[in-house]
């Protein structure tokens, strides 16, 4: 079948093919390894506490905060003065604001977020997403 082809195009054809394989291969890697799980979740008339954890052996970086659809928060450089948003990773507590880069969730540790907002009181239901280097949680808050 090649013979007519010629050798360039049969390395042509083998690079194409090895290429998909490796994209395919790399987006199911990148879809199978979420690695923050929900502990638990409690919510109140304006805040909710969110409790995450790193099942994984590496670490982990938050780079974004959805809620109810809205990016409340983004590591490049983006904050929504409207929330509140306090961090405990560890021993370590950070107040997201716009200053603040991704946050790196260490492996085998928890997360604790308190998300503080006037904009929460009115909605019985809550979307949240948090956007990692490895994936997108979403969580959904009841009533």
């Amino acid at each position: 079948m090649f013979t007519k082809l010629g050798k360039k195009t049969l390395v042509a054809f083998l690079i194409a093919v090895v290429s998909i394989v490796l994209w395919i291969a790399g987006n199911v890697y990148l879809s199978s390894t979420q690695t923050i799980k929900v502990k638990s979740f409690k919510k109140r008339a304006t805040d909710i506490e969110v409790v995450l954890v790193n099942d994984a052996s590496s670490k982990v970086y938050l780079t974004e905060v959805k809620v109810n659809g809205k990016t409340v928060w983004k590591a490049s450089g983006f904050w929504d003065s409207n929330y509140g948003i306090f961090v405990v990773v560890g021993k370590k507590a950070v107040f997201l604001t716009k200053a603040v880069g991704k946050l790196e969730i260490p492996a085998k540790s928890e997360c604790s977020i308190w998300i503080k907002s006037a904009e929460l009181y009115d909605k019985k239901t809550h979307r949240l997403e948090f956007v990692t280097s490895k994936g997108t949680l979403s969580v959904s808050v009841p009533p």
